[in-house]
């Protein structure tokens, strides 16, 4: 019987480009896309592929999300990620694949060989998958956002973005000047919404404060009344007077004082 896959990432290309690799594999049946994290759960449910090929940086719900809901098919996943060699070595010590982007053919026949060495085997224990995916979910300093700049695709250390602003339908990710990327570029544009730039960060360090800002709350250094309101001033910004909405002032405060 021929396998059912999908094929699970927001960004377009990167599904065409898997799904062309496919097309060398005569095992390879239907095949089925999503586009977040949210549709690829219920395609999972719905589908039910025998092979997910899933992202880990998606809106709505992570690969990592997705994976912690149907860890029984983890013999069936194969991660797509941007994560560094740490993380990497993760992923093999834990027996699970993974393909780096941006995807070459010759790892993709290693991982669909793989693949297919054990399509009819029995479902494997689950247990290094949900250590992994715990593992990876709490730590922070693995994570990274993957922007495009000038027709390349930049890997930004989630620590390293000050803030993001929304700026007529596109978003502008501005980084800290004391970051990596400090004597290269100071922001990056994005046509990623602020609710899918969330979504890519850590929860625990940004909060979105206005329908425009989404801060780094590490990088507050003051929070000053404005009549009715609030705005923030930045450590490495300021000069820059950051607006919170009334309906944000209580979450950052009770965000601030844990942290």
């Amino acid at each position: 019987m021929k396998m059912k896959i999908l094929i699970a990432d927001d960004e377009k290309a990167a599904r065409q480009k898997i799904k062309s690799l496919l097309k060398d594999f005569a095992e390879v049946g239907e095949i089925e896309e999503a586009q977040d994290g949210q549709i690829a759960l219920e395609k999972i449910d719905a589908f039910n592929p025998d092979l997910v090929f899933l992202d880990i940086q998606m809106p709505k719900l992570t690969g990592l999300e997705v994976a912690a809901q149907c860890t029984e098919k983890a013999h069936k996943l194969v991660f797509v990620t941007a994560y560094d060699l740490y993380a990497i070595k993760a992923f093999e010590t834990h027996a699970i694949d993974y393909l780096l982007k941006p995807v070459s053919k010759s790892r993709f026949q290693k991982t669909m060989e793989r693949v297919l060495s054990f399509h009819q085997s029995e479902p494997e224990d689950t247990s290094n998958l949900q250590q992994l995916i715990k593992n990876l979910t709490a730590s922070s300093s693995m994570q990274r956002l993957a922007l495009k700049s000038s027709g390349s695709l930049l890997l930004i250390e989630a620590s390293d973005v000050a803030f993001c602003q929304a700026e007529e339908g596109i978003s502008k990710v501005c980084l800290l000047k004391s970051g990596e990327l400090k004597h290269h570029i100071d922001s990056l544009y994005s046509d990623l919404s602020l609710a899918e730039l969330l979504g890519r960060l850590p929860d625990e360090l940004f909060l979105q404060v206005h329908r425009s800002y989404l801060v780094n709350l590490q990088q507050i250094l003051a929070i000053h009344p404005d009549g009715r309101s609030h705005y923030l001033q930045l450590k490495e910004f300021p000069s820059l007077r950051i607006p919170v909405s009334r309906s944000q002032f209580p979450e950052l405060r009770q965000r601030i004082q844990r942290l």
